[in-house]
């Protein structure tokens, strides 16, 4: 029996803390509330009993309503998990936007390099459609406006991406009838690069997931030396942990 009774004051208490947390995350009811709890006892400060009435037993009646409003406000502040929830539903509800706009900012940060050998190319990333696994799209937010997508195997950035391999390709080879020739079909103002070259983008169980590029119109060749190589593999590992970590993109 008494089991029982605990079990429906439990189911009591819970539906009341329900409640009383579901009012509580209402911008009105706590604004009542607050005025509510301040003006009782403003009033029995400022409002003293007129002598010779018969007043107290309306003010003991009053006070007593006014206590038992303020337990029941303690009790469910104690425990409006509920509410605050409900109150930081639109931030947490932000928050992928939040993500994705901080990965993007990230990504920009690391597509201009301050080294020395980085200067004077134009930089893109390239990851797979999600439509399409076979067509290699850059990204809109890092790269250039003039960047052309390709299908895996063609091109300097979709042969990096299939053998997963560092591709370069220079002069000749990015003409017509060379090894990375242009795919039909592609931006007709395209810039005459001179030399472009294609890191793959690995996860740590070595799957391509993408390729950072890096093309120049000039004849500078400072990226083919050790330390654009090495520049080149850091920036990639880096952009691949801002896709997996920030962007949600497979590992």
């Amino acid at each position: 029996m008494q089991n029982k009774n605990g079990t429906f004051i439990k189911r009591v208490l819970s539906a009341v803390e329900e409640r009383g947390s579901n009012a509580v995350a209402k911008r009105s009811i706590r604004f009542f509330g607050g005025v509510l709890v301040a003006a009782v006892p403003a009033y029995f400060t400022f409002v003293p009993p007129v002598p010779g009435t018969s007043g107290w037993p309306t003010r003991v009646l009053v006070m007593t309503g006014w206590l038992l409003i303020l337990i029941f406000a303690v009790f469910i502040a104690s425990a409006h998990d509920v509410s605050i929830d409900r109150l930081a539903a639109l931030a947490r509800g932000a928050r992928t936007l939040f993500r994705k706009a901080a990965a993007d900012d990230i990504l920009q940060r690391l597509l201009r390099p301050p080294d020395e050998v980085a200067k004077g190319y134009t930089w893109a990333v390239y990851v797979p459609d999600k439509h399409d696994a076979k067509l290699l799209i850059p990204l809109p937010e890092l790269s250039n406006q003039e960047a052309n997508s390709w299908r895996v195997g063609t091109g300097v950035t979709g042969t990096a991406y299939d053998l997963k391999q560092v591709q370069v390709g220079q002069d000749g080879d990015l003409k017509p009838g060379g090894r990375f020739e242009p795919q039909p079909g592609q931006n007709p103002d395209l810039p005459e690069y001179r030399t472009v070259v294609a890191q793959p983008i690995m996860t740590a169980s070595g799957r391509a997931m993408g390729v950072l590029t890096a093309a120049t119109t000039t004849d500078q060749r400072e990226l083919l030396s050790r330390e654009g190589r090495d520049l080149l593999n850091a920036l990639a590992t880096d952009i691949s942990r801002v896709l997996i970590d920030m962007l949600a993109y497979e590992e």
